[in-house]
């Protein structure tokens, strides 16, 4: 029982700290400079906490991991930077984000680099099954999943009407939407009975980070956010299961946890799930 507690003090403090955030927000002051400053620092905080634990688990974990963990580190690197970037212009000029500006494009790279990194950690290949109809199945769900996004973010902005914010907001929801592609792609071409990543992590953070990101986008492009929105929930909430995903690969959990190396890296009803869920993948 005290293991149990034990283990569940950081992911209760996380939800404690989020429950705080989520109050503030919503019931906290309207003063503009305490919404700009705690808000600011909030979104931050959690960006750069996921990014230094992705760069210390980077100098801690075996050498065919390190690589992985460099580029997710710096990829979760540029997103914090863009974070800060945007706090330090936005104190010296309060409408920067109306216009397009050099964060809306900073986001992007970040996004290829920490693709790079969940591509580079080490996962069991499939042990069954054709290479050819694997690529098959990748490359058709990547042709979809694109008709996808073109038809539900892409086309809907082309055919709105003109709008006097900024348009580069489109950008982050894009990019977010790139990286889950990576994540069901890697999912396809990996052993869904012994899975190395924590892909349901991985796809719970992409799709609050798209859910956020779009809210984000649509506002810019309106002209209408306001840092401290309860908008910026998304991104705290976000980064907490990004970091949950950080924390629980095989790579970082043996590190933690030694004891986990004799444990199955998932229940056997999970693996049961994901493989199945692979096998859905090409046909939905």
């Amino acid at each position: 029982m005290s293991q149990t507690l034990q283990r569940m003090r950081f992911p209760l403090a996380i939800s404690l700290l989020l429950t705080f955030y989520a109050a503030w927000l919503l019931w906290g002051s309207t003063n503009a400079w305490e919404r700009y400053w705690l808000g600011s620092l909030s979104i931050l905080t959690a960006g750069a906490a996921t990014a230094a634990a992705a760069g210390w688990l980077s100098r801690i974990v075996q050498s065919e991991a390190r690589r992985g963990y460099t580029l997710l580190a710096l990829g979760l690197g540029v997103w914090a930077l863009n974070d800060l970037l945007r706090m330090m212009l936005l104190g010296l000029q309060p409408g920067f984000l109306a216009q397009p500006n050099f964060c809306d494009v900073l986001y992007l790279p970040g996004a290829v680099l920490a693709a790079g990194g969940l591509a580079n950690l080490p996962r069991p290949r499939p042990s069954s099954g054709s290479r050819l109809r694997r690529w098959l199945d990748i490359t058709l769900t990547s042709l979809a999943s694109l008709a996808l996004i073109y038809l539900l973010a892409v086309q809907p902005r082309l055919d709105a009407p003109p709008a006097s914010g900024n348009p580069l907001g489109i950008l982050y929801p894009l990019s977010d939407l790139g990286l889950l592609l990576v994540v069901i792609n890697l999912l396809l071409i990996s052993d869904a009975r012994r899975p190395a990543l924590p892909f349901g992590w991985l796809i719970a953070a992409l799709v609050v980070y798209t859910l956020t990101d779009s809210l984000y986008a649509s506002a810019l492009l309106q002209g209408s956010y306001q840092i401290g929105a309860v908008t910026d929930l998304g991104w705290a909430v976000g980064d907490a299961l990004w970091l949950a995903a950080l924390l629980r690969t095989p790579s970082a959990a043996v590190i933690l946890d030694p004891s986990r190396k004799h444990r199955p890296s998932a229940p056997f009803f999970l693996q049961g799930g994901l493989a199945r869920l692979q096998r859905l993948l090409p046909i939905l």
